[in-house]
């Protein structure tokens, strides 16, 4: 979960009162996701039913806390609320994984699978990636952050609801105004990392490192799978882009992501 990047986001410190309620939440969730994968494996449909209902509790819970911080911080960096929008979907999703687990007739199963989709990648993993690195992007590469974040999650927000209803509606055209909506705020965002990352050719030196080129190729990675799904949507196809956005994107900058945190929190320096 993210209490701890909110925190720093908003220059507070919660009490020591209320850890035990993160260590819960996080029982909580990691206990709902092993039984949803057991409730899969074993065709025990009502575990994973039981298993999401958690998920989607802890996530709620979760959300309200974050929004909590949020309005009662003395400084707020936008970036944060990226954290409880994306806090807010997966309870969503976790509704809509489960009813995927059950089977569903006809063209519903496409319908509710792209929903899935959209909801906990571009939803999701999304913004919280657009909260994390309208901060962490020019940290790693030692420049100035633009502020651009508050339009990107504005528009990425937007998107994700007109998409998920296009594709419970089964309207393509919907879909497709949505996944642009989506990319519409990618591009904004992805406009200033570009232009960060390239005030560093005059002085590259130990400021262009593996973590700072994996976040700037996972975001390519989206931006191109975005496009590409747009075009497709828009001729009514479900097909979802599972290796650029999961591969891609999201394994790339976790991967990136972590390669500088770690050093930097444990003490060892920035990575080179």
């Amino acid at each position: 979960m993210v209490a701890k990047p909110t925190e720093r986001f908003l220059g507070q410190k919660l009490s020591d009162a209320a850890r035990p309620a993160q260590l819960t939440r996080t029982y909580l969730l990691n206990a709902a996701t092993i039984a949803v994968l057991v409730g899969q494996l074993a065709r025990w449909y009502w575990l994973v039913w039981a298993g999401a209902l958690v998920v989607a509790v802890a996530l709620a819970w979760h959300a309200i806390v974050l929004a909590g911080q949020v309005k009662s911080a003395r400084r707020i960096h936008i970036g944060a609320v990226g954290f409880v929008a994306s806090a807010c979907c997966l309870p969503v999703g976790a509704l809509f994984g489960a009813a995927l687990s059950a089977g569903l007739p006809g063209q519903w199963h496409g319908a509710v699978r792209q929903a899935h989709m959209f909801t906990n990648v571009a939803g999701f993993v999304g913004l919280a990636a657009m909260g994390a690195l309208s901060v962490l992007f020019p940290a790693m590469w030692r420049t100035r952050g633009q502020d651009r974040v508050g339009v990107a999650l504005a528009l990425a927000g937007a998107g994700v609801v007109v998409a998920v209803a296009g594709s419970l509606l089964r309207a393509s055209a919907v879909t497709g105004v949505g996944t642009v909506v989506i990319l519409a705020g990618w591009v904004w965002l992805y406009q200033g990392f570009v232009a960060s990352a390239l005030t560093v050719v005059r002085d590259p030196r130990g400021r262009v490192t593996y973590p700072a080129l994996s976040a700037l190729c996972a975001v390519t990675w989206l931006v191109g799978g975005l496009t590409w799904y747009a075009v497709r949507v828009f001729g009514g196809t479900l097909e979802v882009p599972t290796l650029p956005l999961l591969l891609g994107f999201a394994a790339q900058l976790l991967i990136g992501t972590m390669s500088y945190l770690m050093p930097v929190t444990m003490g060892g320096g920035r990575p080179r």
